[in-house]
């Protein structure tokens, strides 16, 4: 894997865009209930959470390990990762510029 993840049509498979920004294998990824916020989980130990139209980058979290699975909750307002250090870290979204762990 490159460390590049696209996001593609779910019905034909075309490509709409690709997310630069990781290091590692890309292992987890999720998109927001309204597709406006993506994320992805890498072996780079970061997980990010994108710009799901612009492709924009907008935080990067720090992990101690590789992050396998990323999701946003229901409501949108806190953002979940697990990684191999076995620890499920919780984000709230509304305090982005802080990117500190809620839970």
């Amino acid at each position: 894997m490159h460390g590049k993840p696209m996001l593609r049509q779910g019905e034909t498979g075309d490509w709409i865009g690709t997310f630069e920004g990781h290091k590692g294998a890309v292992w987890g990824v999720a998109l927001n209930h309204d597709g406006t916020k993506a994320a992805t989980g890498a072996a780079d130990f970061s997980a990010k959470i994108w710009n799901a139209v612009s492709g924009e980058e907008i935080l990067s979290l720090q992990h101690n390990h590789i992050v396998k699975s990323v999701n946003f909750s229901s409501d949108g307002n806190y953002f979940v990762t697990g990684s191999n250090e076995k620890i499920i870290r919780v984000f709230d979204l509304n305090k982005l510029d802080e990117g500190e762990c809620f839970f």
